[in-house]
Order: structure tokens, then sequence, then C-alpha cells
């Protein structure tokens, strides 16, 4: 029995060194495929392929891996892909920088789109990004400067950004609102439904068809919005002071 256990571990690290040469393998292809984009201007991450990646990848599964393990394992591998490319890749070609314009921006929710938001931001030559999450280890893990609290996080913003589940969304949107004495509050959520709770003219709902397929903070990055169509819906009683997304491109 002895034997038989040691010849299976032998023949699993045999696989493992597959794997692994397949793996730097397919890095060096995601690598030459952002060289390509950044040449050409396509938007560097792209979440619907990304989907119908995962999507083949189970259909193409003849198992014994379950489709919940397909999808959780290569979503990894797509996300540390995409960071290893950044990190060893060639550098995305200078562009002239243009003032940001706002100053001081407040992140609601520091999860993978409201940290993409603030790494983005910073990158644009925002001057203060401060971020509060109901989540402490969220606004840990996230890469924002942490206030102590929403009302904190918003008071001096001339931009807020909320990016809560859609769920918490109209209630977080107030708060902002209502913590803020002049700030363009917007959110990222994927329903447009907190237009008919929330009237406001200082707030516009938004949201960016960008995401990755994992979440979390340690996911985000500040190319995520690179490319990507950012949609805003004013509200009905707007005063037209309100910003556009340029802010974060």
């Amino acid at each position: 029995m002895s034997e038989n256990l040691s010849g299976l571990r032998d023949q699993i690290a045999a696989v493992d060194l597959e794997v692994l040469d397949a793996l730097n393998r397919r890095l060096e292809l995601v690598r030459r495929v952002r060289a390509h984009k950044q040449e050409t201007g396509a938007p560097l991450i792209d979440a619907a392929r990304e989907a119908e990646l995962l999507d083949e990848l189970v259909r193409s599964n003849a198992g014994p891996l379950g489709e919940q393990a397909v999808r959780s394992l290569f979503s990894a591998v797509l996300d540390l892909m995409k960071q290893e490319s950044r990190s060893g890749g060639p550098a995305a070609p200078a562009s002239p920088r243009t003032p940001a314009p706002v100053s001081r921006l407040a992140i609601v929710g520091t999860g993978l789109l409201g940290t993409s938001v603030a790494l983005a931001a910073r990158r644009a030559g925002v001057a203060s990004v401060r971020g509060w999450d109901a989540d402490p280890a969220m606004l840990r893990e996230s890469a924002v400067e942490r206030a102590a609290s929403l009302e904190d996080a918003v008071a001096e913003a001339e931009l807020v950004v909320v990016s809560v589940p859609v769920g918490s969304v109209v209630a977080t949107v107030r708060d902002a609102l209502a913590g803020t004495p002049s700030a363009t509050v917007t959110d990222v959520g994927s329903t447009k439904r907190v237009l008919a709770a929330v009237e406001d003219p200082r707030f516009g709902a938004g949201h960016p068809l960008a995401g990755g397929a994992t979440g979390g903070p340690g996911r985000a990055s500040a190319d995520l919005f690179d490319g990507a169509v950012w949609f805003l819906t004013p509200s009905p009683t707007a005063d037209g002071k309100q910003r556009s997304s340029g802010a974060l491109e």
C-alpha cells in the first residue's frame, strides 16, 4: 500500500509540474495580448470575454471537477494572470495628463469596483481619495485611505461614489447625500431603481460596464475601467452641476 501511495504522489507531482508549465505558457500569451491591447488602445479588461471563457470551460469539462469548482478555479487563474501581466508586462504608453475635474473623492463600499475607482482616481491625479465600508475587513484589505465613518468619508468630498450591494444602494445614497452639503453622489449599481427612491438634484445614478470574474478589493486595479462604457442617468431634478465619470479616466 505504501508503494502505491508513493507512486500516486509521484504522479500528482508530475501533473502539478505540467499544470505549472501550462500556466507559465498561458501567462506569456496573456502578456502578448495585453501588449497588443495597449498598442491598439483596446480595453485591457473584458468582463464579457471572461464570462464567455468560463462558460466554455464548463461546457467542455468532462469531470470529475464540478461546475462550481471549474468556475472558482479558473476565475482565480484569470485574476492572477491579470495581476502578473501588470507586474511583468510592458508599461502602458504615457499620455498627457489633464488636471482631474475633482480634487476630493469619497468611496463608500471598498470592494472590487469601489477600490478600483479609488486606484483609477489616484492615477488620474485626484488629490484626496478616502473610503469607508460597513465591513471593517473589506476596508482594511482595500488600498483606500480609511475614514472613521461614512459621514467622515463624505464630509468634505466633491464627488461620492457609492459602491455597495444593490440591496443597500438606496439607504447608502441617502446617507451619503445627508452627510455632505454640496457633493455630487453617484453609484455603480446594476439596477437603477434607486432613481425612483432618491429625488435629489445632486444624485446621478451610474453603472460602469466593467468588472471581473471574482470580486473583493484584492482583485481591484486602476485599469479596470480603461475603455469601458460608464452609464450615467441623472435625476429628473438634476441641477446641471453633476460631474461625469471622466474624473476617473
